[in-house]
């Protein structure tokens, strides 16, 4: 009886344990929208005229992002994880208490400005 072979084992096992991974989903994004341009959604048969539009402004893109990155040198691409702080302003959220003060709020409204609430 053949057994399965382990994940490690496979030839491809190792795909998703590269350095490229991470990039894998980036790259999905960036390759949906240009799969859409090649043959737009509804349309039969692609236009040879219509892909070459959708594309005209990608050189004129990549020029200017080259001529940024040689003007200010800075050859870095995004922002180092290390540097982030995502407990910055962040506060706790009491969603009880914030629910009892906006009907306390609301019970002390006028009659009038409640209707004017309800309606709108």
């Amino acid at each position: 009886m053949d057994r399965v072979p382990a994940q490690h084992t496979l030839p491809h096992g190792d795909l998703l344990q590269r350095p490229l991974r991470k990039f894998l989903p980036h790259a999905t994004l960036l390759s949906v929208p240009e799969l859409i341009r090649l043959q737009p959604v509804g349309v039969m048969t692609p236009v040879a005229e219509d892909f070459f539009m959708s594309y005209l402004a990608a050189p004129i893109v990549i020029a200017f992002f080259v001529g940024h990155k040689l003007w200010t040198r800075t050859w870095t691409f995004g922002v180092s994880l290390s540097t982030i702080d995502v407990d910055e302003g962040r506060r706790e959220l009491n969603l009880k208490d914030e629910m009892d003060a906006e009907r306390a709020e609301y019970a002390a409204l006028p009659l009038w400005k409640k209707a004017v609430n309800f309606m709108f």
